[in-house]
């Protein structure tokens, strides 16, 4: 989802939804803060309404390149308007 955003920006709960992956909000919570000490995502804005908007930072994006997910990032790409 990032990765097509001009902004490198995505909703968490739709790109978990998106995935098929599920997990309480604690465990959201440990990753995100996992994703941030690692260097691929900026701080989480959390929104009003629940929801957690992230920015993809490059190391993030190239760390998903490099995983065997990149075949996921090529079909959305390939799927894109454009």
């Amino acid at each position: 989802m990032a990765a097509l955003s001009p902004r490198r920006q995505a909703d968490v709960a739709v790109a978990m939804r998106r995935s098929g992956l599920t997990c309480p909000p604690d465990g959201v919570a440990a990753a995100l803060d996992r994703l941030r000490h690692e260097g691929c995502i900026e701080k989480p804005l959390h929104l009003s309404d629940g929801g957690i908007l992230v920015s993809v930072t490059a190391r993030g994006i190239e760390r998903l390149a490099a995983s065997t997910h990149r075949h996921v990032v090529a079909g959305l790409m390939a799927g894109a308007p454009g």
